[in-house]
């Protein structure tokens, strides 16, 4: 995905495959407490989804999953 910060990158992702919004987002429309994101392997917060981005940055998004 490309976007100029990792919230853009996330809404691009989310219009190219509108089923993802299931496992990120509650049903009042905030991000699930188990989505994590990192930018180039550094844990970003979600108050700094909007900081931009470079060129070059790689972006994961990881859902956590716990169980027994």
């Amino acid at each position: 995905m490309t976007g100029h910060s990792a919230a853009e990158c996330l809404h691009n992702l989310e219009v190219q495959f509108p089923n993802i919004r299931q496992w990120l987002y509650d049903k009042q429309g905030n991000l699930l407490p188990q989505v994590q994101f990192f930018v180039n392997g550094e844990r970003v917060l979600v108050d700094e989804l909007n900081s931009p981005l470079e060129d070059d940055d790689e972006i994961l998004i990881l859902l956590a999953i716990g169980g027994g």
